[in-house]
């Protein structure tokens, strides 16, 4: 019976030279319509950046823009003032809700955020094991439920020729996924980082530009 049964399957299909070739040109197809996806979602975000809007709202427009193609859990804007010694939250995210952040002391403040501002260039953290190694500060909300995003990608805001000594802020994408953000995606966010600067720095009067 068992012998029987073993002569009754039906053969493996043969391997066709074809068959990787169709299936790198699906994975390309593929690549190609993201990226298609993502250049019109940049130039839609990018066109709602005007001079003069309040941080707050700039930042929001990235947020509910990104939150659906990004798969975001996590999103934050942060404003550090060396002077006054505080870093404020104008914008922060967690499970789809904004939330209000009191200010903190800069110089008593660690964390990733203070990575980002310190370095001067975007981290990346693919996974949690990452983040805690580098010191990461969670949220009460994080702690009580532990649900905390493994990818976190932080980027400042003021860096780069023409920009003051140190970075005025930080913009934080973060995924509950491991490394939920591809090279691809960090360049687009950087990008939106880098406008968002612009926009909040630049002359009211002006508009910028979207290419």
């Amino acid at each position: 019976m068992m012998f029987g049964w073993f002569k009754r399957q039906a053969p493996p299909p043969p391997h066709l030279p074809g068959d990787a070739a169709v299936s790198e040109l699906a994975i390309l197809e593929a690549m190609l319509r993201e990226r298609d996806e993502d250049r019109r979602l940049t130039l839609e975000i990018l066109d709602t950046l005007k001079p003069g809007l309040e941080p707050r709202a700039m930042a929001e427009s990235i947020r509910s823009g990104c939150e659906s193609a990004l798969g975001l859990a996590t999103f934050y804007l942060a404003l550090v003032d060396y002077e006054q010694d505080s870093l404020d939250f104008p914008l922060y995210c967690e499970g789809g809700k904004a939330r209000a952040v009191a200010t903190r002391v800069f110089s008593a403040f660690g964390g990733l955020t203070t990575r980002v501002l310190l370095g001067k260039q975007p981290l990346y953290y693919p996974n949690l094991d990452l983040q805690k190694e580098a010191g990461a500060a969670f949220t009460e909300a994080e702690r009580i439920t532990g649900l905390i995003p493994e990818s976190w990608f932080g980027i400042p805001l003021g860096v780069g020729p023409g920009w003051p000594d140190r970075p005025f802020g930080v913009l934080s994408f973060q995924s509950f996924p491991k490394d939920a953000f591809s090279p691809s995606r960090r360049e687009i966010m950087a990008t939106l980082g880098a406008a968002l600067a612009l926009a909040i720095q630049a002359d009211p009067a002006r508009r910028l530009r979207v290419e």
